[in-house]
């Protein structure tokens, strides 16, 4: 099954933990054959607080965002920056998908 976490952070540190989770495996776009140029691509973008990870549960997506909120923190707590808080998170089991392209969040 394929998971979706959607999540709010504390102290605008959205990137952060994004970026944490996609060296995990997780991703924020995914890709489907384009239909109109062979050997080529259409990339969905996903919103700047959503990312996907295939073969993936519910419940490891959630303690895998725990624990990156965790590992954070540990960094943090040896610096001057505050810590984060996971202020909102749901994730989904989702397969199929649908959705527009969008453009790329960095």
């Amino acid at each position: 099954m394929n998971a979706v976490i959607i999540f709010d952070v504390s102290h605008g540190a959205t990137a952060v933990v994004r970026e944490n989770l996609q060296r995990n495996g997780y991703f924020n776009y995914w890709t489907i054959p384009n239909p109109q140029q062979p050997n080529a691509v259409v990339v969905y973008n996903l919103p700047h607080n959503m990312v996907w990870k295939k073969d993936v549960e519910a419940n490891q997506a959630m303690a895998d965002i725990q624990a990156v909120i965790v590992n954070v923190n540990a960094f943090r707590a040896a610096s001057t920056q505050p810590l984060l808080t996971l202020e909102r998170c749901i994730v989904l089991n989702s397969t199929p998908w649908s959705g527009i392209p969008g453009v790329r969040v960095t």
